[in-house]
């Protein structure tokens, strides 16, 4: 008998013993599964701080567009939707992957995803376009604290002291931020200063509060559809949403309609090439590590904004904002290092 005997599926869990050239004996060796031990938050931590950084840059650029340009936030959000969507068409051609399989169980989370990821960049653009750079990144950015909470309360994450104790000192930094107790201005240009830029610290929060529940449905999402397949829909609702609002925008616009020229176009370019990598690797993050872990990484961007602020557009921020900003960075860093070293679970 030949001993070169071609068994490929007993070869995957027997070793032949081919001593005896007679015989062809089968000895049972079941394979040892390989132990992986997962640093947890590594992986989902380093896409999230490529995602911090092409958010920092979109800001950025968003916060110069609006100075130099009469551009509205709705048109950036159209002219940004509309890239995105190729942006991804593009990917998914790249990768093979079918951009219309979606789970049945996963469509009522995907469009909800969809709904509060527009309200949630909306909001961001709006805070970007009626207050500071540095002022409109740190309250935005407080939206890991509503998603550790909404994490708590719909995904059933634990939340131990350390973290409830970060979220509180977090609040007390936005109320900091804003300084309620300050006395109020009298005089006429102040006032209407000071409306738009508690109208932008209100479309912070709000955006803040959207964001974080988008993030919870991406969560939900996690591996079971591609991760370009949430970026993607929520591109194909802004598209459809955002012309609808500039319309209603635009019939009590007083100023006159957009000019659109080189540098319009660049820039609207540009900041939608940032924020589609942000996106990307922000949704590759979520759908890798919890939640809770992940989210205050992105907190990072939150000084590289104040930099550019104070270095570029030369705004200097009052002691009240810096005070707010390093007790809600300090908190949420302080809670992703503990847990990136297991600290704490």
């Amino acid at each position: 008998m030949s001993k070169n005997i071609d068994i490929p599926k007993a070869t995957n869990y027997f070793v032949i013993n081919q001593s005896d050239a007679a015989v062809i004996e089968f000895v049972y060796e079941p394979k040892k599964k390989k132990v992986i031990r997962e640093q947890k938050g590594a992986k989902g931590m380093i896409y999230m701080a490529i995602s911090s950084l092409a958010y920092t840059l979109m800001a950025f650029l968003l916060k110069l567009l609006y100075i130099k340009s009469s551009v509205s936030t709705f048109e950036v959000t159209y002219w940004q939707s509309i890239m995105m969507a190729f942006l991804n068409f593009v990917l998914f051609k790249a990768y093979t992957q079918d951009h219309l399989k979606v789970p049945m169980n996963m469509r009522t989370t995907l469009v909800l995803r969809s709904i509060f990821g527009f309200f949630g960049m909306t909001g961001y653009y709006l805070a970007l376009q009626y207050t500071d750079l540095s002022k409109a990144t740190t309250l935005y950015w407080t939206n890991p604290v509503f998603t550790a909470v909404f994490a708590y309360f719909m995904l059933d994450e634990v939340l131990n002291f350390i973290d409830w104790l970060a979220i509180f000192i977090s609040f007390f930094g936005i109320l900091v931020i804003q300084n309620p107790w300050a006395s109020q201005s009298v005089d006429a240009s102040e006032k209407h200063a000071s409306l738009y830029d508690t109208l932008g610290s209100l479309a912070a929060i709000g955006g803040a509060i959207s964001f974080s529940i988008s993030q919870m449905q991406t969560r939900k999402l996690g591996k079971r559809v591609h991760f370009l397949v949430p970026p993607f829909y929520q591109a194909i609702f802004s598209a459809f949403v955002a012309p609808l609002i500039m319309f209603i925008m635009l019939r009590y616009r007083q100023n006159e309609t957009t000019k659109y020229g080189w540098y319009e176009c660049y820039m609207l370019i540009l900041i939608s090439l940032s924020f589609f990598i942000a996106q990307v690797f922000q949704t590759k993050s979520y759908q890798n590590d919890k939640a809770g872990r992940v989210a205050p990484v992105n907190q990072l961007q939150i000084i590289y904004n104040y930099v550019l602020d104070y270095v570029v557009l030369r705004t200097h921020p009052s002691s009240s904002e810096i005070i707010g900003g390093v007790l809600i960075v300090g908190s949420n860093l302080t809670i992703s290092v503990l847990r990136c070293f297991n600290l704490i679970k």
